[in-house]
Order: structure tokens, then sequence, then C-alpha cells
């Protein structure tokens, strides 16, 4: 049997499309969401600073005769110089309202209604996104083009010895990019439009409750950072399944029609399925791909590459 050389997806590819799906949410939905309450990063800063400084840039709120928030040597000093004292259990400043100075008594109402605007604010912008015209703007032909052109040459280097040199026309390269730019646009929008009503929904709740100003901060950082996943999710999953079907496509053309499944070095963070391990050297056609899912489970037919975040290889054979 005959092990030609496997043709894998580019990991440098794939993380610069993550990046690029990254920077497109970052400039086109959160940094402006996280602007309307005015933070220009994605956490709050940590400068010495007042009270009263304290509560406008929203670092301190006061509720239910408690400061809470992010407190540096500076707002404690003020704080316990005014009688507060520390409540360990609840991480806050007690005082009673009473005890608070007038001119500061304003500013935490001033403090209330601003984070009421700014959450009306808020949910006018979540309201108005349009998700398909965000989704559109990622740039990622010429990642895919590049990943492609990687591929190309894996495929021609595996099948030298058997004297095939397969090229593609310019005509299916670019059906082959614009079908996973689009696909990978179209990730984005369905995830966009849930993640932006629950997103809505959260503050709202919050509303309810009695919104309090870094909690929408933190609703906003929580739903940036399940992007940021998401980012990396659809980038790996787009490009191994456009090199594995490219890889397949290839094979049959030249008459390959095996392949032993091969896995990969798995990580604690992200280990190889047990279902994968047990495919690890078995030998397969292109036209049954095996099942890769655990028993129990509703059954999902794949070959390396193709099912979730799999980063298992195809290693083309020849009897």
């Amino acid at each position: 049997m005959l092990k030609l050389k496997p043709v894998d997806a580019d990991v440098q590819d794939e993380e610069r499309l993550a990046k690029e799906i990254e920077a497109l949410l970052e400039s086109e939905v959160y940094l402006p969401l996280l602007g309307i309450i005015g933070v220009k990063k994605r956490s709050i800063k940590n400068a010495k600073e007042d009270v009263i400084s304290a509560l406008r840039s929203g670092k301190i709120f006061y509720s239910r005769g408690k400061f809470r928030g992010k407190f540096d040597s500076t707002l404690t000093r003020e704080l316990r110089s005014l009688g507060a004292e520390w409540d360990r259990r609840q991480e806050a400043w007690s005082i009673p309202i009473s005890a608070i100075p007038v001119v500061m008594r304003v500013e935490i109402g001033l403090a209330v209604a601003r984070t009421e605007e700014k959450t009306k604010k808020l949910l006018d912008a979540l309201s108005k996104f349009d998700t398909a015209k965000i989704s559109e703007k990622l740039n990622a032909d010429s990642i895919f083009d590049a990943s492609l052109s990687k591929a190309e040459k894996k495929v021609k280097r595996s099948l030298g010895p058997l004297g095939i040199t397969p090229t593609l026309t310019e005509e299916q390269k670019n059906l082959i990019i614009r079908e996973y730019t689009a696909n990978t646009q179209k990730d984005i929008k369905g995830w966009l439009d849930e993640e932006l009503v629950a997103l809505r929904a959260k503050i709202t709740r919050l509303t309810l409750q009695g919104v309090r100003y870094e909690n929408l901060i933190d609703a906003l950082q929580q739903s940036y950072g399940v992007s940021r996943e998401k980012a990396t999710f659809w980038a790996r999953q787009e490009n191994n399944l456009m090199t594995a079907k490219f890889r397949e496509s290839q094979m049959r053309d030249a008459g390959v029609m095996q392949y032993e499944w091969r896995t990969v070095a798995g990580s604690p963070n992200h280990p190889v399925r047990d279902s994968h391990k047990a495919l690890d050297g078995k030998i397969f056609s292109w036209d049954d791909p095996p099942i890769t899912t655990m028993p129990g489970k509703p059954q999902r037919r794949n070959h390396p590459g193709e099912d979730y975040n799999c980063r298992c290889i195809a290693v083309p054979v020849i009897e």
C-alpha cells in the first residue's frame, strides 16, 4: 500500500481569518456600543480619582446604602473619611445616604439618570444594527485565496509520485473562494441576529432590576468575549472544510479513492474526541465516510477535517 503525503489546512490562514472576523465585530458592533456608555476601551481604567469623578465615570455607583465598583487607594481614603465602613461579604463601602454630602448626593442622582439614558440609547442601537451589511464587510477573499493556493500545492506534492499534476482554473478558484467567504458571512450574520436579540433582552432585564453602569459594561464584555470564541470557531471550521472538500475532489479526479484516518496530538484545552481516536489508522473510502459521533448521539458521517473543529488528517492511500 502506497501512502501519499497528506493535504491539511493551513493554521496561519485560519488565524488570519479569525483576526479579520474579530476586527469586524469589534469595529462594527462592540466599540460603537461601548462608545454609547462612554467606554473607549474594553476595560475600566484603574486610575486614581476622587468619589465624584468616579461616580461620573461610572467606576463606582451608590445603591441601597452602599458604594460598589472598583476602588483604588484614593477612593478608599476618601470614603473612609466620610465615615463609610467596608463590608467584606458584599465587597462594598456602607454609608447611609444622610451621611453623604449634599453635592455628592446630587452627583449620585445624576449618575443614575445618565445610566438610564445610556441604557435607552443602547437598546435603541441594538435594534438598528443591519447584520447583513455588517457580515458583508468581512474581507475574507484574500485569506481563502491564500489558503486554497497552499492546499493546491500540497495536492500537487501528494500526487507527484503518480505523475499527476492537477491545476485549478481561475474560474474554479474564484468559485470556491466566493462560496466559503459567503458561508463565513452567513455564519456571522446568523450569530449576530441571535446575539443582539439576547443582548437586548439581557439589558432589558438589567433595567427592570435597577441597571448599573458596571453591569452594562459586563454585559457587553461578555458578549464580545463570546464573539471572539465564535470567530476562532468559524475560521477553523470554514478553512478546514474548504481544504477537506478540495482535497477530496482532487483525489477523486486522480483516481485515489481511499485514505487512512490519522488523528493529531490533542491538548488539555482541545482534546481529540474519543470517536475520532477510534478511527485512527483505519482505511476509509471517499464514497463511504465513517461515523464521527459517539454512540447514543445523532449520527454524523464525515471525512477528516469536516466535523466541528476537527483537525484530523486524511492520508491518501493506493493499494
